[in-house]
């Protein structure tokens, strides 16, 4: 009888965090221009990462990295549809890059957690500024994906709080 109730728990803790990756791909997709908004839904990029900080909360060390794979590929995946157009190895290279770096990310936002009981989401958030700087570096640096950038039609209403 334990161990139904142990398979029954492990299945819906693994669904919970596929429910909250998933959550996580798709409010960045639509933070940004895409198929459905021309401008994107530009406030939520600013709770863009609520649901992979739930979900590093709740994994292992070795569970984020596959986490933050399926992560990379899904989220720029969605992200990147349009590079289809230009050469059909462009997404690709693009999902498997970003399928290493938000590994990495993923794994460094745990360890954070890991090792900062009390104060890691400090750490955490100069981490994710860190990942924000770098993808805009390089060969896969795209300005439009800064986490603010989306928030740039929101300037008047930046503007007349001042």
């Amino acid at each position: 009888m334990e161990k139904n109730k142990s398979k029954t728990s492990s299945a819906k803790n693994i669904f919970s965090k596929i429910i909250l990756l998933l959550i996580s791909s798709v409010i960045f997709w639509l933070a940004r221009p895409n198929i459905f908004f021309e401008d994107g839904l530009s406030l939520l990029a600013w709770i863009n990462y609520l649901p992979v900080l739930f979900l590093i909360k709740k994994s292992r060390l070795f569970e984020s990295l596959i986490y933050g794979s399926f992560y990379g590929v899904i989220s720029y995946g969605l992200f990147g549809y349009w590079l289809q157009a230009f050469h059909p190895l462009g997404l690709i290279i693009v999902c498997l890059a970003y399928m290493l770096i938000c590994a990495l990310l993923f794994f460094l936002l745990k360890y954070a957690d890991l090792i900062c009981n009390k104060n890691g989401w400090l750490l955490q958030f100069f981490i994710i500024c860190g990942y924000e700087y770098i993808k805009t570096l390089g060969f896969l640096g795209l300005a439009m994906e800064l986490l603010p950038i989306p928030s740039g039609s929101l300037f008047i209403l930046f503007k007349s709080a001042l």
